[in-house]
């Protein structure tokens, strides 16, 4: 089970906080973003959680590997898979609902875009996220918010315009073992994101 912590941790995530202006953070040295202030670094090992609290919105990035006995089995197709079980994992509260969700490409790279909003003491919460898998990593980043967002809001997508990948693309891979073994690691690991969903709305609770 230890292998596959990383998708529990990456299911999960929205409030940390803190923070100096305009900060350019590296992301495993695969990409970087920039916040609007000096973010406040936690160890969640195995990733690590990059978080700045700007008035009443929360920005965050996170990075983590994949270990690589569960990376090894991983093809184009789980990718998608890995993908729909992160956003599955997140409503996995009954006071969790998905607000929207989209593919999206990023530096030419697949990704996935989602909201979703939840609860905690009588306070609803919008979080908005980006999730993509990188040479054995996931990379996700976003904002939480005590309001909703428009599709467009302009700091989100401002934020978001910030990430860019900076590994050559001769150097980047988003599949590795051949299609065959789809079928069973996709049941594996998409029971295992649906635990790793219930674990970071928990998180996500107890830090608001």
């Amino acid at each position: 089970m230890k292998k596959f912590v990383p998708l529990i941790f990456f299911a999960l995530f929205p409030l940390i906080s803190f923070g100096q202006k305009n900060y350019r953070q590296d992301l495993g040295r695969i990409a970087v973003i920039t916040f609007p202030d000096t973010p406040k670094t936690t160890d969640l090992k195995p990733g690590l959680f990059y978080s700045v609290k700007k008035d009443e919105i929360v920005f965050f990035a996170s990075v983590s590997e994949i270990h690589n006995s569960f990376n090894d089995h991983l093809t184009k197709h789980l990718i998608d898979s890995l993908y729909a079980a992160v956003i599955v994992g997140s409503l996995k509260r009954p006071d969790a609902k998905l607000i929207y969700k989209k593919n999206i490409l990023v530096d030419n790279l697949k990704g996935i875009e989602y909201g979703f909003r939840s609860q905690k003491n009588l306070m609803t919460y919008y979080h908005y996220h980006r999730v993509i898998y990188i040479n054995h990593t996931l990379i996700a980043y976003g904002l939480t918010s005590f309001d909703s967002l428009k599709n467009n809001n302009k700091e989100l997508y401002d934020f978001y315009a910030t990430f860019k990948v900076i590994l050559p693309h001769s150097q980047i891979s988003q599949q590795t073992i051949a299609d065959a073994l789809f079928n069973f690691k996709t049941v594996m690991w998409a029971t295992i994101a649906l635990l790793a969903g219930v674990l970071i709305i928990f998180v996500i609770k107890k830090l608001t």
